[in-house]
C-alpha cells in the first residue's frame, strides 16, 4: 500500500497534537496528587462552604418548618442549591441523600457512613480528597447544617483541587517538555522526509558530472520513492544510450575504416603497376566495388536515422503483401541457387490489400529473405510463412542456419549486430539490414519479434496491423 507524502505530513501533525495531549496530562496527573491539597485551596473551599451552609441554615429558619425531613425537603432549598451552580449533595442526619446535583452516578454512593457523620459532627467541617482523573480532581468538604445548634443535616460540596498558581507551574514545565519532546519529533520526522531527497540531490550531481547509471538507494512507498524509480530507470536509459552511442562510433568507425584500407592499398598498388593494364584494371574494380559498399554504408544509416528520428512519411498506398513476398523470392532466387536453399512460401490467398509504404516495405522484408540465405548452410531451407486473421497480417521467415543464441535474440535488431564478428566479410553486408526492418515494421503500427525456428535456425515474425495508420502522414 502506498502512502503518499501528504498523508505522512497529515500523520505528523496528528501524532503532534496526540504527545502534546500525553504530555499535558502526564505533568497534570503527576503534579496532582489526589491526596494533597494546598493551604490557598485549603483556605478559599472552608470560607466558601461554610458561607453556603450559613445561608443555607438562614433559608431553612424562614421556611419554619419543623423536622428534619420537612426542614430539608423543601423545593425552595433545592432552588438554592442548583443556583450555586456546584457539585452538591444535601444529606439528612441519618445519611440519606435527599439532594444531589449529579445526575446518576454519585461519589461515595447514596448514604453517607455513621463514622464519616460523627467525624463531622466532632470536627465541625471535614476536607478530604475526592475524584482523581486525567482531566480533573476535586476536594471534597463536609458541613453540617444547623438550625439553632441542632443538626439538621450534612452538606458536601466538591470543589476543583487546582489554584491559578498550580495551573501556571504545570502550563510552565509542561511547556518545556513539550517544546523538548517536540523538537526531537521534529527532528526525526524531518530527517525521515528530507533525508530521501538529500540522496536524490546527491544522485543528480553524480549524473551530472557525468557518473551515468548511477543508482540511488530509496525504496520508501511514496512519491519520493516513485521519483528515485524513475531517476534510476533514467539514469540507467542514459548510461545505456551513450554506451550505445560509443558502440555506434566504434562500429561505424571500423566499417568505414575496412573498405577505406582497402581503397588506399588498392590505390597505392596502381601507382606501383602503373604498366600493368590488367592490374590496374583490376584495382579499379576493387577501389568501385569498395566505394559502392561506402555508398551503400551510408545511405542505410542516413536511412535508419531518419525512421528512428521518426523524419520519415509513409507514402502509404494499398497493395498486397503476397505479390510484394513473391517479387523478392523472384529477385533473390539465384542467391539462394548458388547455395542449393530451397525456399518455401506458404501464401495466404485470404490477404486482402492493405495499406503499405510498397518501398519501404519491400525493403524490410528483402533485408529478412536475404539475411536468411546469408546465414543458412549449403542446400539449406527456407520457409516464408503468410497469415491474415481479422484485423492482423502475419509474415514469418525461418531457416535451418546457424541460428542466433537464445541470449542474443533480442539485440539482433540493434545495429552493426553481427553473430560471429570474423564472417562479417564473408557474408558482406553492413550489419544494418535487420535494424532497418525493424524500424520500418514499427513505422507501420506492427511488431517484430526473432525467436529459434522449429527448424534450428532463426526464426523472424512480423506482424501489421491492418485497418490503416492514421496517425501517420500520407503522401
Amino acid at each position: 500500500m502506498r502512502i503518499g507524502i501528504y498523508w505522512k505530513v497529515i500523520t505528523i501533525f496528528l501524532l503532534y497534537i496526540f504527545f502534546s495531549t500525553i504530555i499535558i496530562l502526564l505533568i497534570y496527573h503527576f503534579t496532582e496528587s489526589p491526596e494533597s491539597i494546598s493551604v490557598d485551596i485549603r483556605s478559599a473551599v472552608i470560607k466558601d462552604s461554610l458561607l453556603t451552609a450559613q445561608d443555607l441554615s438562614r433559608m431553612i429558619k424562614k421556611s419554619g418548618k419543623k423536622g428534619h425531613y420537612e426542614a430539608l425537603d423543601n423545593p425552595s432549598i433545592k432552588y438554592f442549591l442548583e443556583k450555586t451552580n456546584r457539585k452538591i449533595r444535601l444529606s439528612n442526619i441519618a445519611g440519606k441523600v435527599l439532594y444531589d446535583s449529579v445526575k446518576g452516578r454519585v461519589y461515595g454512593g447514596n448514604v453517607i457512613n455513621y463514622d464519616k457523620i460523627s467525624e463531622i459532627l466532632s470536627k465541625g467541617i471535614l476536607i478530604e480528597g475526592g475524584y482523581s482523573g486525567w482531566f480533573r480532581s476535586t476536594v471534597e468538604v463536609y458541613v453540617p447544617i444547623k438550625v439553632d445548634n441542632e443538626v439538621l443535616g450534612i452538606l458536601q460540596i466538591s470543589y476543583p483541587k487546582i489554584s491559578e498558581k498550580r495551573v501556571r507551574s504545570n502550563l510552565k514545565y509542561g511547556i518545556l517538555v513539550e517544546v523538548a519532546v517536540i523538537s526531537l519529533l521534529a527532528l526525526f520526522f524531518s530527517r525521515l522526509i528530507t533525508a530521501p531527497i538529500k540522496k536524490l540531490e546527491t544522485a543528480t550531481k553524480m549524473v551530472t558530472d557525468g557518473n551515468l547509471g548511477y543508482q540511488v538507494d530509496i525504496r520508501t512507498n511514496d512519491e519520493i520513492g516513485g521519483l528515485a524509480k524513475d531517476f534510476n530507470e533514467m539514469s540507467k536509459k542514459l548510461a545505456d544510450m551513450t554506451r550505445q552511442r560509443i558502440e555506434l562510433t566504434a562500429d561505424i568507425s571500423h566499417e568505414l575504416r575496412s573498405p577505406l584500407a582497402r581503397i588506399k592499398t588498392a590505390a597505392e598498388m596502381m601507382t606501383l603497376d602503373r604498366n600493368n593494364p590488367q592490374q590496374l584494371e583490376k584495382y579499379q574494380q576493387t577501389i568501385s566495388q569498395e566505394i559502392e559498399e561506402l555508398n551503400i554504408l551510408i545511405e542505410d544509416l542516413l536511412e535508419l536515422s531518419k525512421l528512428e528520428l521518426d523524419k520519415v512519411e509513409l507514402n502509404l498506398e494499398y497493395s498486397n503483401p503476397s505479390n510484394i513476398i513473391s517479387e523478392i523470392i523472384d529477385r533473390v532466387k539465384p542467391l539462394a541457387e548458388k547455395k542449393d536453399i530451397k525456399i518455401e512460401y506458404k501464401q495466404d490467398n485470404n490477404t486482402p490489400n492493405i495499406m503499405l509504404d510498397i518501398h519501404r516495405m519491400r525493403r524490410a522484408l528483402s533485408n529478412i529473405i536475404e539475411n536468411a540465405i546469408k546465414f543458412t548452410n549449403q542446400n539449406g531451407h527456407i520457409i516464408i510463412a503468410e497469415s491474415f486473421k481479422g484485423d492482423s497480417l502475419t509474415i514469418s521467415v525461418a531457416d535451418d542456419g546457424v541460428g542466433v543464441p537464445e541470449s542474443e535474440l533480442s539485440s539482433i535488431f540493434e545495429r552493426f549486430y553481427r553473430i560471429d564478428k570474423s564472417r562479417a566479410r564473408q557474408t558482406g553486408g553492413t550489419g544494418l539490414g535487420l535494424a532497418i526492418a525493424k524500424s520500418i515494421v514499427e513505422r507501420h503500427g506492427g511488431k517484430i519479434v526473432a525467436r529459434k525456428s522449429d527448424m534450428g535456425g532463426l526464426e523472424i515474425v512480423i506482424s501489421i496491423p491492418t485497418p490503416g495508420f492514421s496517425k501517420h502522414s500520407f503522401i
